[in-house]
């Protein structure tokens, strides 16, 4: 028999992403306030960037499902700001940082890109 590995779709990635952080939110707001967590809050570094990556890829915003996505992840991401554990927090600003700013030049290049090809034939 063979097996093929399909690689994972943009999508997919993000939800299990998002699923990382859903999974530590759970855990940090039924833990005491006192507690500190033992690791390194490496998954939870990894799900952020690999948020950021997904979300500032061209691609992703072709799949029928991406509006709804970025606004619950926008939204988690904005939850963790309030984060007890600062480097949780710090990263998450981080995240919300990058993947606003890509927005807005994205926004602006699709007002600009024809405004400038207008202009450009204009002139002719």
């Amino acid at each position: 028999a063979v097996f093929v590995i399909r690689e994972a779709t943009l999508m997919e990635r993000l939800s299990r992403a998002l699923a990382v952080l859903c999974a530590s939110k759970r855990i940090s707001e039924i833990s005491p306030p006192n507690s500190v967590k033992n690791d390194s809050c490496e998954k939870e570094r990894n799900a952020f960037f690999e948020i950021k990556e997904l979300l500032t890829h061209s691609e992703i915003r072709k799949d029928a499902r991406f509006n709804e996505q970025f606004t619950k992840t926008v939204g988690l991401l904005f939850d963790f700001i309030n984060d007890r554990n600062a480097d949780l927090r710090l990263i998450s600003e981080q995240t919300l940082d990058s993947i606003l700013r890509d927005e807005v030049n994205n926004s602006v290049r699709c007002v600009f890109g024809p405004f400038q090809r207008h202009v450009g034939n204009s002139k002719k």
